[in-house]
């Protein structure tokens, strides 16, 4: 087992982004390849790694308390790890954050038969540097997408929290500044650029520079990820990631033009400032600042800047209670279910 668990923390690496910037797509085309799988978003590192609450390694009087805020964990169900399975390893002495990580990757290797594992949590974003601590060979993918559409994006989201465009850019600012930083730190071997929109309009160029940096071969079927038998994804979230589950399309590039209005625009790209261009991206020619939006981004400026103080950050406005409410309505509907089966079927042995 221990071999097995070296030769996934060789291959691991992790997808980066704001969110809302093609992380999903890039897990679907990636997922299609006969060596390479990236599961459904784990959240280890920013929800149940020891560490988060508790010491690392365990200690022995913290292991059920341990076990029992991972399996109570809203997000457990839907990870299909076996609950026994995941306390009988861990009370048997896997007590870190990296060989409970690595234990998990193994389930998902042995489930799937693939040995070279991604993981595309967003939030990972700012644990990178803990990810390096205990992989410091793990490789990064950063897909970006114009920060302007990933804003539209944002807000059309059930599980985002602001209804403004001005707190979505300061939130990409924040991931894309913070994510370029870290690119300084590490070399070409271990972090690599994808540009959303070449992505889309040049899935297979940019599919064999990607596949180059994992060490592995390109595969056709990876073009065919809208063909795809596991969505990557679990059904409470089919309403924001099935487009994945359809062709590439051009449709959504640029839709800011039609879901922003001209002052949304301008604020966007003054927030943003020079990350704009940085990451390949020119301010929109057509949007003729007026006097009054400099005054109006100062005011939505300070009354957003506040509240994310007072929620503990931009990232915040991420609302995952959306998503335990689908959750649990999916889990209640399945025990109606079950039940409704049962019933018939003990009155089908009455007869």
């Amino acid at each position: 087992m221990l071999d097995n668990w070296e030769t996934l923390e060789s291959g691991l690496f992790f997808i980066l982004g704001t969110g809302r910037c093609g992380t999903t797509l890039l897990q679907s085309m990636l997922s299609e390849h006969s060596k390479i799988l990236v599961p459904l978003e784990l959240g280890f590192f920013t929800n149940w790694e020891p560490a988060i609450h508790f010491s690392d390694p365990l200690l022995e009087n913290e292991v059920e308390d341990y076990l029992r805020s991972c399996i109570q964990y809203w997000w457990w169900p839907a990870l299909s790890i076996n609950s026994e399975a995941f306390s009988q390893v861990v009370r048997g002495g896997v007590r870190s954050a990296r060989s409970i990580f690595l234990w998990l990757l193994w389930q998902l290797s042995a489930r799937s038969g693939k040995v070279k594992i991604g993981e595309k949590t967003i939030g990972n974003w700012e644990k990178v540097g803990r990810i390096l601590k205990l992989f410091p060979q793990a490789k990064f993918i950063h897909i970006y997408r114009d920060p302007r559409d990933v804003v539209v994006s944002l807000k059309e989201q059930v599980w985002w929290r602001a209804s403004s465009a001005i707190p979505a850019a300061m939130y990409c600012r924040q991931v894309l500044n913070e994510l370029k930083a870290l690119e300084q730190e590490l070399d070409w071997r271990q972090w690599l650029r994808v540009r959303y929109e070449l992505l889309v309009t040049q899935p297979e160029q940019e599919l064999r520079r990607i596949c180059v940096f994992l060490g592995e071969e390109f595969e056709s079927r990876m073009l065919r990820f809208d063909q795809r038998r596991e969505w990557g994804y679990v059904e409470a979230e089919a309403e924001w990631k099935d487009l994945t589950l359809k062709p590439l399309t051009l449709e959504r590039m640029g839709r800011y033009r039609k879901h922003l209005q001209p002052r949304e625009i301008w604020i966007v790209e003054q927030l943003l400032g020079e990350l704009l261009r940085e990451y390949g991206y020119e301010p929109d020619r057509e949007v003729s600042p007026r006097l009054n939006w400099l005054l109006i981004k100062v005011a939505e400026q300070i009354k957003w800047g506040l509240k994310c103080f007072l929620i503990g950050g931009s990232q915040k406005l991420l609302d995952e209670k959306p998503v335990v409410q689908r959750l649990s309505r999916r889990s209640n509907q399945h025990d109606n279910l079950e039940e409704t089966k049962g019933l018939e079927n003990m009155r089908k042995d009455r007869l």
